[in-house]
């Protein structure tokens, strides 16, 4: 996988303190959809205040603060808002550092409050602050069919993914994980069926659209990051890991001709079939499987 980080949309972020008890509130401009975003914002902000994470707070995003953000996709938010929330804490921790020695956080918070120091910070991310790096990535997968029934167990699937220095590596592999079981539904599960008359979806409900289940995730799944590898990274030399390793769900495709090529020599059928197409659900395997009427007979 080679997968470019682009960005293409301001984010705004507001990040306030407050004297009475030194908590600091964060504003983001980008929304939380799973990807960790506000757990790695809260983490980029406890280390740069060098203050416990106790302490910090994400207010629910709103277009009142970043008001010209188009949307939160690619995980363009991972970098775009974790620098601005970087930027902001500098900020904040330079000016309150005068009122820091021998204080505690809280303390020199109250002191700085006292004389007037602004604890309020924004920060807007512009798509020249980042430079576009790539997401590089690795997978391969082990599949098993049954060529009577069309079913299949995915035994083993390794991905190795460039994710450079990790703000946090269990929301990390998570993702991968996560992004990967999506891009097997849409290779293997989740088939749209129309009526050819009509042009109605037939497949419109979970009793006949079939997205991946509890059971469909590889039996053996192994998550590699590859860290300190690359000069080139975003938010506090991270690299986005989320939505990325759909793209490398393709590798479930290749391991399944293998096993069909394998099917039909045993059945005697042709070498050549059709290409496969999403997505290619267990009817499908069935019959590309080439298995003859006479192999159900015992």
């Amino acid at each position: 996988m080679q997968y470019p980080e682009v960005f293409g949309s301001p984010f705004e972020t507001l990040i306030s303190v407050y004297h009475g008890d030194g908590s600091v509130v964060i504003t983001p401009g980008g929304i939380d959809g799973g990807q960790g975003l506000n757990t790695k914002c809260t983490q980029i902000a406890a280390f740069i205040l060098n203050i416990p994470i106790e302490l910090i707070k994400i207010k629910t995003p709103n277009n009142v603060v970043s008001a010209n953000t188009l949307f939160s996709a690619g995980d363009m938010p991972h970098d775009a808002v974790g620098h601005s929330v970087r930027i902001c804490c500098e900020q904040l921790r330079d000016r309150i550092a005068p009122f820091r020695v021998n204080n505690s956080w809280v303390d020199a918070v109250q002191a700085a409050h006292m004389a007037t120091v602004e604890l309020i910070v924004t920060h807007q991310f512009t798509s020249d602050q980042i430079p576009v790096y790539i997401d590089y990535g690795a997978a391969c997968a082990e599949i098993e069919i049954d060529v009577l029934t069309g079913d299949f167990q995915l035994k083993r699937v390794d991905i190795v993914e460039d994710v450079a220095k990790s703000i946090n590596p269990q929301i990390d592999i998570g993702q991968i994980e996560g992004g990967f079981v999506m891009g097997l539904g849409y290779w293997l599960h989740e088939k749209l069926v129309y009526n050819r008359s009509t042009g109605e979806l037939l497949t419109n409900r979970a009793w006949n659209y079939k997205p991946p289940g509890a059971k469909d995730i590889p039996v053996d799944f192994r998550i590699t990051l590859l860290q300190n590898s690359s000069a080139v990274a975003g938010a506090m030399g991270s690299k986005a890991a989320s939505e990325l390793a759909t793209s490398l769900a393709y590798v479930v495709v290749g391991a399944l001709r293998k096993a069909l090529e394998s099917a039909r020599k045993d059945s005697g059928a042709p070498d050549t079939f059709l290409m496969l197409n999403t997505s290619t659900t267990k009817e499908d395997i069935l019959v590309l499987a080439g298995t003859k009427n006479s192999q159900f007979c015992l």
